[in-house]
């Protein structure tokens, strides 16, 4: 069953309301003014609630009784100001509303002068439910450039593996002008806005073997490629349901690397965690297919990769094994010097391994639970880390205490002590 005849299903309620039209209200001879030939079968949309504050109403021409495409003016009055713009579709439009009202049960066919009052509200149920942009929706605002306007966003109800594509345009005084730079002709269902970076990230699937995203800067009419990641998989050898990766990455343009990066069970990531943001004060390994960080402080991110299977230490838990440095534009396999600096970077664990940018430190989880766990803290001195200390805690569960113990690199207590739950949430990123 397609996505089109589940939707038409799931959400009968939408339509409000549907009937012939012997007189015409002031709206729909307003619209009569705004085409310029009358067809064979012309029908009414109005929606019941405003799309911002726009009022919506709608003279949509099928190509046919019973087809669910045709032509399309659509008014947007300013409920504010009562100036008024217009979307025009001079090709072909279909939208889940007129799927809904023409594969309807009992449906008769369109006839000339038909009137429908539909709703902006949307079914429960919501397809890609990552997605800022509403599915079901023809026309939404969102501010698509992060310039404290919103834009008019018109979905194309393509309904295909990645969604709907969404045309962007700005409302401008004199109308519609459309965004047709950098990504804004490739917005659909699996985009994804960051507004806190001022980034978009144009996410491509070609089948399960092959995906590309491509990262812009975006602000307002200004629109950057930064990055394109290019992901690909081939089944690994020796391996059931496994797949190696193969990452091409372009940065302004340029190549700065090429190669295998790890063995997945499928492809299936999120580039915005490519770059780990800081998170109470420190810098988390990220569950993705790679990530980048500063390990040894020098102000560039090194690219940490290689993910590989049931290699770390915490329940046969994946680990990253290889680290690339930025040398001469180029990501260079740097990881022997790091793995002589210590250790712990010879199986970097996504999720128990920690960076402290303002204490030159790298924190690993050693072992336990909610209720006892500890973890190991090493200080890098400009040349490699040194083990530093050992802090571990004890939940009471009689009650919201800690019993917080912290050890030196010799076994010896340095500090043991007592906190709330509260404080240690806070504050345990200090000790």
């Amino acid at each position: 069953m397609r996505l089109w005849q589940l939707a038409s299903i799931i959400a009968s309620a939408i339509i409000l309301t549907s009937c012939g039209a012997n007189s015409h209200n002031d709206w729909q001879e307003y619209l009569d003014t705004l085409v310029e030939k009358r067809q064979d079968i012309n029908v009414y949309l109005k929606y019941s609630e405003p799309i911002g504050r726009y009022e919506v109403t709608m003279l949509w021409q099928p190509f046919g009784p019973r087809t669910e495409t045709g032509l399309l003016v659509a008014n947007f009055r300013d409920t504010v100001t009562n100036e008024s713009f217009q979307y025009r579709e001079e090709e072909k439009y279909n939208s889940y509303h007129t799927d809904h009202i023409t594969f309807a049960e009992g449906f008769e066919g369109h006839r000339d002068g038909d009137v429908h009052t539909i709703s902006t509200t949307t079914p429960e149920q919501e397809f890609y439910t990552d997605s800022p942009l509403n599915y079901y929706a023809s026309f939404q605002l969102f501010d698509a450039d992060f310039d404290g306007q919103e834009e008019l966003l018109v979905s194309d109800w393509y309904r295909g593996q990645q969604g709907n594509y969404y045309a962007v345009y700005e409302i401008q005084d004199n109308g519609l002008v459309q965004r047709v730079d950098g990504p804004y002709l490739a917005i659909d269902n699996c985009t994804q806005f960051k507004a806190s970076k001022g980034q978009i990230f144009v996410n491509t699937h070609d089948g399960y073997a092959q995906a590309t995203t491509e990262v812009y800067s975006v602000k307002g009419d200004s629109t950057t490629l930064d990055t394109e990641y290019n992901f690909s998989l081939t089944p690994a050898q020796g391996w059931a349901d496994q797949y190696d990766v193969t990452l091409k990455l372009i940065e302004r343009g340029e190549l700065r690397f090429k190669g295998n990066i790890g063995r997945v069970g499928s492809l299936d990531y999120n580039a915005a965690e490519f770059h780990p943001e800081m998170t109470d004060r420190v810098i988390y390994a990220s569950e993705e297919l790679l990530f980048f960080a500063d390990l040894d402080f020098d102000g560039t991110d090194e690219m940490i990769t290689d993910l590989t299977p049931f290699a770390g230490s915490q329940r046969d838990c994946p680990a990253f094994r290889r680290i690339y440095r930025l040398e001469n534009g180029v990501y260079r396999d740097a990881s022997s010097e790091f793995h002589s600096k210590c250790k712990i970077l010879r199986a970097i664990e996504p999720l128990y391994f920690m960076i402290k940018p303002s204490t030159k430190e790298i924190v690993q989880f050693r072992d336990g639970g909610y209720i006892s766990s500890g973890w190991e803290v090493y200080t890098y001195t400009g040349r490699r880390y040194h083990y530093d200390r050992y802090v571990s805690f004890e939940r009471d569960i009689e009650q919201p205490m800690l019993t917080i113990t912290i050890t030196n690199a010799h076994n010896k207590i340095i500090r043991e002590f007592r906190t709330t739950s509260q404080e240690f949430d806070k504050d345990r990123w200090t000790y």
